[in-house]
């Protein structure tokens, strides 16, 4: 099935991670500055919630959500950058193209620390 704007329904942002060097040879984020920066904001999207569960790590309950997102070619998307949905922040998980090339389908989590 190709990947038709009807399915796109939805918006989602591509954030990537805001680092820069820290003069001892590693990257953070800089003092006072955002830990995210936005790479593209109202991107079409068809976002669909698979699984969630609760789990309780480290003495501290967790709750966590999977979700399946497709979107049109992006280049330079990869595991490290995270999706905004509303107020839902997504790590990326898994990037792969749809069976027709013609998009992405997204592996994501939610309720995770990012």
């Amino acid at each position: 099935m190709a990947l038709s704007a009807s399915r796109l329904r939805h918006r989602v942002r591509i954030e990537e991670p805001n680092l820069i060097d820290n003069g001892r040879g590693g990257r953070s984020a800089p003092a006072g500055g955002e830990k995210w920066r936005t790479v593209v904001d109202q991107l079409p999207a068809e976002v669909i919630a698979l699984r969630g569960e609760v789990a309780t790590q480290h003495l501290v309950e967790r709750q966590s959500q999977l979700w399946r997102v497709t979107i049109r070619p992006w280049p330079g998307l990869t595991i490290a950058n995270r999706l905004v949905f509303g107020d839902v922040a997504m790590l990326v998980r898994a990037v792969a193209p749809t069976d027709e090339r013609d998009g992405l389908v997204l592996s994501c989590e939610s309720g995770r620390p990012s």
